[in-house]
């Protein structure tokens, strides 16, 4: 197996917008902490606030405070409103996620951080995008048990769900066959015949 050389974003703490403007802390004068855990082991954690155009971020890393001031980045959308972005203080644009590794706050593409979804095998994206649609319908608990139209759910919406599961699961079939070479065998031998 090939050794991991990737930093993941998973990997590493990250202060993240998106996900604070959902729970509506993006405000003056509000302040929080962020932490992440694993198995119950605390990975990492730091505390932020947001006080005017600036948002402070403070962690400790080996033993070290570490400190920083991040300039937020305030944008008019139409019908009122705004987007808020945080400006990388290594290249200088508008991100909604800021990662902090080894002391040093940057966007992904500085910190050359990767997605977890960037390393995977084209069938691994097949049973992704299968468990991400089977979440969709019923399902019976397995990827390849059945599934049905979920109470409340229109039968057009279920009828092309159900179209694109079975697409799939034939797809991901079709390449089980060319992996273990169970259609060549077919080929050459006939269909299998059960006495």
């Amino acid at each position: 197996m090939k050794q991991q050389t990737r930093t993941y974003t998973d990997d590493v703490p990250c202060l993240d917008l998106t996900a604070l403007h959902k729970k509506e802390m993006v405000r003056d004068n509000s302040t929080g902490q962020t932490k992440a855990s694993r198995n119950g082991f605390q990975l990492w954690g730091f505390s932020w606030g947001f006080f005017g155009d600036i948002a402070i971020v403070s962690y400790e890393l080996r033993g070290k405070s570490h400190r920083h001031e991040l300039t937020l980045i305030r944008q008019a959308v139409n019908l009122g409103g705004e987007r808020v972005y945080l400006q990388c203080p290594k290249c200088s644009q508008n991100r909604k996620q800021l990662y902090f590794k080894g002391g040093v706050a940057a966007c992904r593409c500085c910190h050359g951080l990767h997605y977890k979804s960037q390393s995977e095998s084209t069938s691994e994206r097949k049973y992704r995008k299968l468990d991400r649609l089977l979440a969709k319908v019923q399902n019976f608990g397995f990827r390849f048990d059945g599934h049905f139209k979920r109470k409340g759910q229109h039968w057009q919406k279920y009828r092309q769900l159900d179209s694109q599961i079975k697409s799939l699961h034939q797809s991901i079939f079709d390449d089980i066959n060319q992996r273990f070479g169970i259609g060549e065998a077919q080929r050459h031998f006939g269909p299998y015949e059960i006495d």
